[in-house]
């Protein structure tokens, strides 16, 4: 009897051990990256592209930062987006992409380590190496965010975007957007001349930016999110309703991840302090999503920073406006 109670129990630590090591190693590493810079400020080129929404055009509707793959010729762009918690890349697109581009992508798509589980079908590109303009992003395992993206032949010509750019990519580093001249720096720390007031922030569980922001003598959290670019702020219907008593002045129906709804705005009628800096006539959208993160109140977007230098470190947790 004691044999068989011995059996069991062993029976049951193996299964325990090898059912952690797959739930371990299935979920190794998304969003860990390795960055290799030269050490000095080196720019990195984004640009503003635009589309209609809203019945209007847009100039700047989102933030794209172009990058090369490993050894391949060809030059991608990603959206640049701090609201998103993962870099990822995009399933249909990578299905789409013809030659010897698309060969050697998809040939690194891969189920990750954990043939135990076998229900759990997510895929990583494994391996990636993201080379920009002065630093290389590398990675063991890069989401691969399922059904989204489009064909590749549907770009007339324009480069091909293949993911997003998340604020995985900078944890514990500095980075720097420099809005007025499309670019931007990732350093390991605060470059001289940069190191002017800086705003103590909060980072979410997802490690995204979380910043400060006071108006009518009370304190709110601020997501900043360079994925939002035509907004100044946004929030929810509640929260908007207790900062603006106007009526609303504009609607924008916009797809965001594949899914469109509208967003409402009202002015503001009292200026605000979002990290150090006093901001005035400003419009607040709805953001009419049906889940909400308890994490922060408000979205700022860049329509606050377009003639500005952010800087945030990451490290320190610390936000400037220039």
């Amino acid at each position: 009897m004691i044999k068989k109670k011995k059996i069991i129990l062993a029976a049951t630590i193996s299964v325990s051990l090898l059912f952690g090591y797959a739930l371990f190693t299935d979920n190794a590493r998304y969003g860990q990256w390795t960055l290799k810079t030269s050490g000095d400020l080196g720019w990195n080129s984004f640009f503003g592209a635009g589309d209609s929404a809203g019945g209007r055009y847009h100039e700047k509707m989102a933030m794209f930062v172009p990058a090369r793959i490993g050894n391949l010729k060809e030059t991608f762009v990603f959206q640049f987006d701090l609201g998103s918690a993962m870099s990822v890349l995009y399933d249909n697109t990578l299905n789409g992409i013809a030659g010897c581009s698309g060969t050697v992508l998809r040939s690194r798509i891969k189920r990750l380590k954990s043939p135990i589980l076998f229900w759990n079908r997510r895929v990583a590109c494994k391996q990636l190496a993201l080379s920009f303009d002065s630093y290389t992003a590398l990675t063991e395992n890069c989401y691969i965010m399922p059904g989204y993206g489009g064909p590749a032949e549907e770009r007339a010509g324009r480069p091909l975007q293949l993911g997003t750019i998340g604020a995985d990519m900078f944890r514990d580093k500095v980075l720097i957007i420099d809005y007025p001249n499309e670019r931007y720096a990732v350093c390991d720390s605060v470059p001289q001349g940069y190191c002017h007031t800086m705003t103590a922030i909060s980072l979410d569980a997802w490690g995204r930016p979380v910043l400060p922001l006071t108006i009518g003598g009370h304190s709110y959290r601020v997501l900043f999110d360079n994925g939002s670019s035509i907004f100044p702020l946004m929030a929810k219907p509640g929260l908007v309703s207790e900062l603006s008593g106007s009526a609303p002045t504009d609607t924008v129906r916009i797809s965001s991840w594949g899914e469109e709804r509208p967003f409402i705005g009202r002015p503001l009628q009292a200026n605000f302090v979002l990290a150090g800096r006093t901001y005035d006539s400003t419009v607040i959208y709805t953001d009419l999503r049906p889940e909400q993160d308890e994490a922060y109140d408000l979205i700022a977007g860049n329509a606050l920073f377009w003639d500005r230098k952010v800087i945030i470190d990451f490290k320190k947790k610390q936000f400037g406006i220039m």
